[in-house]
Parts: C-alpha cells; sequence; structure tokens
C-alpha cells in the first residue's frame, strides 16, 4: 500500500506541476482540454472505486483553469481519503 500512496502522491505533484504551467499558458486550450480530461478521467476513477455510478461525469470537459485546479484539490483529496485506511 505505501507503494501506491506514493504513486498517488507523486500524481498530485505532476497534476500541480501541470497546472502552474498552464498558469503561464492561458492560451492554450488544447493543453487545458487535455488536462481537464486527465482530471475528469481520475475523478472517474474514484468515483468508481467508491462504487458509485460515473456516467455523469464528461470526459472532454469544457473547463477552465479554475476548474481544472478544483479537480487537482479535489483529486488528492479524495484519493488520500480512501488510502488512508
Amino acid at each position: 500500500m505505501h507503494t501506491i500512496r506514493n504513486m498517488f502522491k507523486q500524481l498530485h505533484w505532476a497534476n500541480e506541476r501541470i497546472l502552474e504551467h498552464l498558469l503561464t499558458q492561458a492560451d492554450n486550450k488544447q493543453a487545458m482540454r487535455l488536462f481537464a480530461h486527465i482530471l475528469h478521467s481520475e475523478k472517474t476513477w474514484f468515483t468508481r472505486l467508491s462504487g458509485r455510478d460515473s456516467s455523469h461525469i464528461p470526459l472532454w470537459p469544457d473547463a477552465d483553469l479554475s476548474d481544472c485546479s478544483r479537480l487537482v484539490d479535489e483529486n488528492n483529496a479524495n484519493f488520500s481519503a480512501y488510502l488512508s485506511y
């Protein structure tokens, strides 16, 4: 379990680095769209791990930097809580 926790810490670290870079590249719509897709995919997997239906989560959302920032924090909190048992 230690290895899995470390992998999710690295995932959060990487997501934060990507978000920081996108803050300097706000006009890069393609990168923003791909990052939002990745974050929504993470949210989808957490939802499924929790035994809930994920069909309502769009995999290719229209998201901006504030949405991505919120999801980085939300996904990290969810996975941290899930892996803390």
